[in-house]
């Protein structure tokens, strides 16, 4: 018997890519660079022409709100195979889980030993970043799972090169729920070259209905 996709044909991938460019406020010089293919190739998709990869397709699914009995797949698919960065971080701001791309790059700028289970202001000169997004998140009830995303953006911190390049770097943050059952937060990062470098980060909360924690992850 041929095994089912893991992602449906149905999927209407072009839509999707619209609505994260749209999402984020991106160009697609933008989102090509971030997703590490072409601008032609990112038109392609948006025309529906062609199909993103699996790893730029889990990527989606993660940040949009993947179909039902899919969210899980997803985000281990992110973790495990994405070339993008993703992360999840515990409600006190410490490192559970990455990408191997963000667990690299944030390996290259930091001294800490091991990485999983310290707190993301500890591993560099992040302007305390982690407990500024926290002050937000847990008063408006994303640990509560009355929240089901949030948006962040900010300068870039603690890798040189982005912080010359400029721009700015945006953060699609969802809960997912840790094998302890506690809610954590998974954010996906991109870092806009083109867009104007905030003076100072913001958070933004949705209260719109939405797929809920998915988990666990770990």
């Amino acid at each position: 018997m041929t095994a089912r996709p893991t992602f449906p044909p149905a999927t209407d991938w072009a839509s999707l890519c619209r609505r994260y460019r749209s999402l984020l406020g991106l160009k697609q010089e933008a989102f090509a660079q971030d997703f590490r293919v072409s601008q032609a190739t990112v038109s392609r998709w948006e025309a529906g022409t062609r199909i993103p990869n699996k790893a730029a397709q889990a990527r989606l699914l993660a940040v949009l709100g993947a179909p039902a009995g899919l969210s899980e797949h997803a985000i281990q698919s992110m973790l495990q195979f994405s070339d993008g960065h993703v992360a999840v971080w515990d409600r006190h701001g410490h490192l559970r889980a990455a990408s191997p791309r963000m667990y690299d790059e944030l390996r290259a700028h930091t001294d800490a030993d091991c990485l999983i289970g310290t707190h993301a202001d500890d591993l560099g000169e992040t302007r305390g970043l982690m407990r500024f997004t926290l002050d937000r998140l847990a008063p408006g009830g994303f640990f509560d799972g009355r929240v089901p995303a949030a948006s962040m953006s900010y300068e870039p911190v603690l890798n040189p090169r982005r912080i010359r390049a400029g721009g700015q770097v945006n953060a699609q943050m969802m809960p997912v729920r840790l094998p302890c059952g506690d809610l954590a937060v998974m954010g996906v990062y991109s870092h806009d070259v083109l867009a104007d470098t905030p003076l100072h980060p913001r958070v933004e909360l949705s209260h719109a209905p939405g797929p809920g924690a998915v988990g666990p992850v770990g």
